[in-house]
């Protein structure tokens, strides 16, 4: 019974049609563009519509989003994007001088060219559609990602009957050993943004200077690469918060997710609306903690919860866990999941538990990340005055 749902649960993409769902969402987008840029509200907070609606039309026709899916269902988004910010130009030409759609459409560059159309206004109103459009699809994608991850495989044979009560050794990461990460992060990625807002306060002159548009796409880019960078720099740290360690009796090392099962009524432990840290907890609830992580190890262990359930997403059993690399900073390893092997990164900051020989782990805060900080400047410097320069030549 338990692997029949394992393989009912199991949702196969679709890639062909997940991108009809993906263009069908995305027109979505289109009219809501249109529609609110004829109003004559900003147009550009309809990326967010655009964005969220293209991903979930893929989830939706596709099955579920993957790598290849996301790729895919970003590359219908920025190219509808573009389409409706020129059909909203279009039919703003065709309302003011009477052209019908086709030739108003066809005339978009010829009257930037002669000034015509307010370079500043087109120009400015794509950029930001396209930020907002950002905004929309990095949350989503995260979420889709999230709540489509593989079901786990439980340990079998003697690894599971090894388990018993009491036998739960906790492994606890230490946040705040991580927290010069966060510090360093934080002005990583506000930098271009502090840039592109400067930018957009100077005071222009009657005529509009294009390399200034270049500048601030410039710093957008580096805000995205930036983004990225910081995100992969505190994935140490995002999983100190979140997530705590354990290994039973047969020797697994489980991975669970206290706030999630915080969330489910049989395992709670303390009742509170915040971010749970563990160091945060009173010596009381940190032992009611305890009991509800030993239960529910033991109750996915006896297979009486089924793959799939939130329980089995916020419990996950690291099966078979391989360590394929580390630095100073995580482990680097994989462990058997219900499609195969997934990848995993635990934190050096995890008094008591060493998973290789060498090096040792660290035993107290790491470095402050001066690295990323010095990324930070040179990259919104250099890709700001490639905007410029490749703006200002046109």
């Amino acid at each position: 019974m338990v692997k029949e749902a394992s393989r009912s649960s199991e949702k196969r993409e679709n890639i062909i049609a997940g991108a009809v769902g993906a263009f069908l969402g995305s027109l979505l987008g289109v009219v809501c563009v249109v529609l609110v840029g004829q109003l004559g509200y900003v147009v550009s907070l309809s990326g967010l519509v655009m964005a969220v609606c293209a991903i979930k039309g893929y989830e939706l026709l596709g099955g579920r989003l993957s790598k290849k899916g996301c790729i895919i269902a970003c590359l219908i988004i920025l190219g509808m994007t573009y389409f409706a910010h020129q059909l909203s130009c279009a039919i703003t030409i065709s309302q003011e001088i009477g052209l019908d759609i086709f030739q108003s459409f066809r005339t978009i560059s010829f009257f930037l060219e002669m000034d015509v159309l307010d370079a500043k206004a087109y120009w400015g109103n794509l950029f930001m559609l396209y930020g907002f459009t950002l905004l929309g699809a990095i949350p989503t994608v995260i979420v889709s990602f999230r709540s489509s991850g593989a079901n786990p495989v439980l340990p079998s044979g003697d690894q599971a009957q090894d388990f018993r009560e009491g036998a739960v050794e906790l492994y606890i990461p230490q946040s705040k050993w991580l927290r010069p990460l966060q510090l360093a992060a934080l002005p990583a990625m506000l930098l271009p943004i502090v840039v592109m807002l400067c930018i957009a306060l100077m005071p222009m002159q009657q005529t509009f200077s294009m390399a200034w548009v270049g500048a601030a796409l410039g710093s957008f880019a580096a805000m995205i690469l930036l983004l990225i960078l910081s995100f992969q720099a505190l994935t140490p740290f995002r999983f100190a918060v979140r997530k705590v360690l354990a290994r039973d009796g047969g020797g697994t090392l489980w991975q669970v997710d206290i706030q999630a099962l915080n969330a489910m009524e049989p395992y709670r432990f303390v009742r509170t609306m915040r971010a749970i840290v563990w160091d945060r907890l009173t010596p009381e609830s940190q032992e009611v903690a305890r009991a509800s992580i030993q239960r529910a190890i033991r109750d996915i262990s006896s297979g009486t919860i089924l793959p799939g359930s939130l329980l089995s997403r916020a419990v996950v059993p690291l099966t078979d866990l391989h360590i394929t690399g580390e630095d100073r900073l995580q482990y680097h390893g994989s462990y058997r999941a219900g499609n195969g092997q997934k990848k995993i990164h635990i934190p050096k900051a995890c008094p008591g538990l060493r998973l290789t020989s060498e090096p040792p782990a660290p035993q107290g805060p790491v470095p402050f990340g001066w690295s990323l900080l010095l990324m930070s400047v040179a990259f919104t410097a250099v890709l700001t005055l490639i905007g410029w320069a490749v703006a200002g030549g046109l």
